[in-house]
């Protein structure tokens, strides 16, 4: 082989050789510049990552801000719009509340008004209320309160409780005529009370000829009368109250007038208090057991007949208390009384139409004007004591004076 063989293929093996090594080199410096440049991708991704995180959370928090402002904005604008809406709201919700207010006030109003008549009006205390207007004739069969009003020109209350039981009529302002019988006809109860409301003006008239119910007011049991009204009794029959068994009168106003006595009873009357002015056809106050006067203030004038009496008692009459001035022809004297008493005969007996007037110690203690002819004047009261001096006067001339003494004082005037 030639060196120049030998020279060529040494040299070619030396490139190869660099060439070799340059590859390895290449290699080597590629996977090098790979990671490098996958580090820079990396990076530079990383990079763009961060920053598209950095823009995205830039946008993000953009987008809040953004959000918040809108949020606030919207806030500011709701709360404007809240406001004006609210105010317009309100202006229109105010205006319909109003009207529903004074709707509801109307409503409640009425309501309020209603609840206050239920509360301020009490529950009735009656069993039954009755208008004479609507019915006429009233009957009552059960034992109770009842309250009546109104008029009627043909009526009747009428009682009958077949167990006897006690029934209490309160008459405000009622006016009643019964052209055939009673006024008022108690034909059976235990007992029953006749009550005047307060303030209240009652009138009572019967008519006919009935014998037996034979009072404006019967009653065939004991009959109670009481209130703080007045009620007249005007009699077409006979008697103005009459009962089969007792009359008890505890107070109210009381104008009788009679064709025959005013008031009657087959057993005792008593008189406990009230104003009465009676006058009687024949007795004033007529009883067929005793008559007992305890308190009140009373006129009470019998008939003209001589036999009659202004007070009549067939057992006895008792007096312990009120004012008492009965005159007539004759007067059943009291069997007790607490302190003295007057009866004053006048021998040539007095004129109706005349004025006699009733002194003590000075004072005027009555006026009477009597509308029939009398003889006998009866008075008792309280304050009549033992040395009074008593005068009576007629048309306003005096007569003598009389000394008081005690027990019964008759005083003849001719």
């Amino acid at each position: 082989m030639s060196y120049k063989r030998i020279i060529i293929a040494v040299m070619s093996m030396l490139i190869l050789t660099a060439c070799g090594e340059n590859t390895e080199s290449e290699i080597s410096s590629e996977p090098v510049v790979t990671e490098s440049t996958t580090e820079k991708v990396e990076t530079t991704t990383t990079t763009e990552t961060t920053k598209k995180t950095d823009k995205t959370t830039a946008t993000k928090s953009t987008e809040k801000k953004t959000t918040s402002t809108t949020v606030e904005k919207t806030t500011e604008s709701n709360k404007t719009t809240t406001v004006t809406k609210a105010t317009e709201s309100n202006k229109i919700t105010t205006a319909v509340k109003t009207s529903a207010t004074t709707k509801t006030a109307e409503t409640t109003e009425k309501v309020t008004e209603m609840t206050t008549e239920a509360v301020t009006e009490p529950e009735s205390k009656y069993d039954a209320e009755f208008n004479l207007a609507e019915t006429p004739y009233i009957e009552i069969t059960k034992g109770g309160d009842y309250i009546v009003r109104g008029y009627t020109a043909e009526g009747q209350i009428y009682i009958n409780t077949e167990s006897e039981e006690k029934v209490e009529i309160t008459l405000d302002g009622v006016d009643i005529s019964c052209p055939t019988s009673s006024a008022i006809l108690v034909n059976q109860a235990k007992r029953c009370i006749i009550k005047l409301a307060e303030g209240s003006a009652n009138y009572l008239r019967d008519g006919g000829n009935d014998k037996i119910n034979d009072g404006v007011i019967f009653s065939n049991d004991t009959l109670r009368l009481k209130g703080k009204g007045s009620l007249e009794i005007n009699s077409g029959n006979a008697h103005g109250i009459a009962s089969d068994d007792d009359v008890i009168i505890e107070s109210g106003t009381y104008i009788i007038n009679a064709l025959k006595t005013g008031i009657t009873a087959h057993d005792d009357i008593t008189i406990n208090g009230g104003d009465l002015q009676i006058s009687g056809g024949t007795n004033g106050i007529k009883s067929k057991g005793t008559v007992n006067i305890n308190g009140g203030n009373m006129y009470i004038s019998g008939g003209e007949k001589e036999e009659k009496s202004s007070i009549y008692a067939s057992v006895s009459f008792s007096y312990t208390g009120g004012k008492v001035f009965a005159y007539g022809n004759q007067v059943t004297p009291p069997a007790f009384t607490p302190n003295p008493y007057i009866v004053v005969n006048y021998v040539n007996g007095i004129s109706a139409g005349n004025t006699i007037g009733l002194v003590l110690n000075g004072a005027e203690n009555a006026v009477l004007s009597p509308q029939k002819n009398l003889k006998c004047i009866l008075m008792l009261a309280p304050d009549i004591c033992a040395g009074d001096i008593f005068t009576a006067y007629l048309n306003g001339t005096a007569s003598s004076d009389f000394i008081i003494s005690e027990g019964q004082n008759i005083f003849t005037i001719e």
